[in-house]
């Protein structure tokens, strides 16, 4: 599999998912469901759950930074395991190694900013 190829299935991966995530909260938002002693709307739910996704969408890319690095040399993947701005360093000075963890980090931010958005419009009524 190319590095094209997997650019295109996880960017597509990550664009389905929120939105599928955002429409559930928008048509069950209302109802209330119980999750141990606290009840809660289902659109707090898809919220925590995108939320969680969200997360582990840069925990791949963090992994996928250090195995870039280990790929170039030990070094760089040393410093991107243990340095915690080494991973800019690194897309600056090894621009195409660099390519799809950058891609993955961006579209997570892009997403954190999307789901903030949201969650302040949300809340706003």
């Amino acid at each position: 599999m190319t590095q094209q190829t997997k650019v295109t299935w996880i960017s597509g991966v990550f664009f389905i998912a929120p939105l599928v995530v955002f429409i559930l909260c928008d048509l069950c938002g209302s109802k209330m469901i119980t999750v141990g002693n606290y009840r809660v709307t289902i659109g707090v739910l898809c919220f925590f759950i995108a939320f969680l996704g969200l997360k582990l969408t840069f925990l791949i890319a963090g992994i996928a930074f250090v195995v870039q690095g280990f790929w170039v040399h030990w070094g760089w993947g040393l410093a991107n395991l243990f340095v915690p701005f080494a991973m800019f360093v690194f897309c600056f000075v090894h621009p195409r190694a660099a390519k799809v963890p950058l891609i993955i980090t961006v579209m997570g931010i892009v997403w954190s900013v999307a789901l903030l958005v949201i969650w302040l419009f949300a809340t706003k009524t």
